[in-house]
């Protein structure tokens, strides 16, 4: 194990999402490299967290007093760059460097579509105030680090003026067959099964699903399955019964291990109205399944390489949605082709890129 100053990830917020499971690949992968990681952690933490590899530490912010615990972190450990993964870190941890008079250089990775999360903020004089903040904080930044290029564009379009630089998500790793191996939840036909993973929530969009699989059912008997809780639940089971499909609807809530769905899923479909690098359409074509996404703000037309390994629809367009989905159930790509889409997104690849633009290579 390396004895060179660790560098550390922020991630106050800790939670157990995709940004989450993309930390912990990725210091797990930077230690394989010899790369000393903290991750910087509340005390709550618990998600992604099991068997953590020699060169990986966990060190608990505090729940109050954490520019103090920074100043105290930074004097003992003198990291050799602090990496905030999350928004909620972002301008808390610059304005911390800055009130601190720390020297250490920081990192921000974007990883979503930073002007459509503006635009959902409900009040005007809030939007204006979170762009300038933005426009004036981002670019004290040392790296900004991007999770796709449509992202890292997004950024100048909000007159963010700083280079950005573009790090796949490290998605995919060796555990994904064995996890994808084990056992599905009984069946109970051998109809055609569409997947959805993902928060129940207005972003994911799963309405526009729904109205899409109603119509592909008149001509196509078959079974969606929506993996994921959250507050739009009661809202998409009343649509269920409003369109008659909720006897060939699935909503298990959250699944700890996804991947036997998306390996025995016949489509996958990501139906958002925004994303960053979503995650999920990469694992889905990491085993092979045919995909479809809305061509929203964010990484996914690039996953799909812009249609070629996979449709592409118009945001909130059902219609055509339901003309893809019977598309590729009846004519399913190659599976190796769709295997290759997800290459640059396997932990070697993405953690590559990570010491490249970190400069720790």
């Amino acid at each position: 194990m390396s004895t060179a100053a660790p560098i550390s990830l922020y991630l106050p917020g800790y939670d157990k999402g995709g940004v989450e499971r993309m930390m912990t690949n990725l210091a797990r992968a930077l230690a394989h490299h010899g790369v000393r990681v903290d991750l910087l952690l509340p005390p709550s933490a618990s998600s992604y967290l099991e068997a953590l590899p020699p060169g990986v530490s966990l060190h608990h912010l505090p729940d109050r007093g954490e520019e103090n615990w920074l100043d105290d972190y930074c004097a003992r450990h003198s990291p050799r760059l602090l990496l905030a993964a999350k928004p909620g870190g972002h301008l808390r941890l610059l304005k911390a460097r800055q009130r601190l008079g720390l020297r250490v250089p920081v990192a921000l990775r974007i990883g979503t579509t930073t002007s459509a999360v503006i635009e959902r903020v409900r009040w005007p004089w809030r939007r204006r105030r979170l762009r300038a903040e933005l426009r004036h904080w981002y670019p004290q930044a040392d790296r900004l680090l991007a999770v796709s290029r449509s992202v890292a564009d997004d950024l100048a379009t909000l007159g963010i003026e700083a280079p950005v630089t573009v790090v796949p998500n490290p998605v995919i790793d060796s555990r994904l067959e064995r996890l994808a191996a084990e056992p599905l939840p009984a069946r109970p036909d051998d109809l055609p099964l569409i997947v959805a993973v993902g928060r129940l929530s207005r972003v994911k969009d799963f309405p526009t699903l729904l109205h899409a699989f109603a119509r592909l059912r008149r001509r196509l008997p078959c079974r969606l399955a929506i993996l994921g809780e959250g507050r739009q639940r009661p809202r998409l089971e009343r649509l269920a019964r409003r369109l008659r499909i909720a006897a060939w609807l699935e909503m298990p809530g959250h699944v700890a291990n996804p991947y036997p769905w998306l390996a025995a899923a016949d489509l996958f479909v990501l139906p958002s109205l925004f994303e960053g690098s979503p995650n999920a359409l990469v694992e889905a074509l990491a085993l092979g399944t045919p995909s479809i996404a809305s061509d929203a703000p964010g990484g996914a037309a690039e996953i799909l390489g812009e249609g070629r390994y996979g449709p592409l629809f118009p945001v909130g367009d059902h219609r055509l949605l339901a003309e893809c989905m019977e598309r590729l159930l009846r004519h399913p790509p190659d599976p190796a082709d769709l295997r290759e889409a997800a290459t640059p997104f396997t932990v070697e690849r993405s953690s590559e890129a990570y010491l490249k633009a970190l400069e720790l290579d």
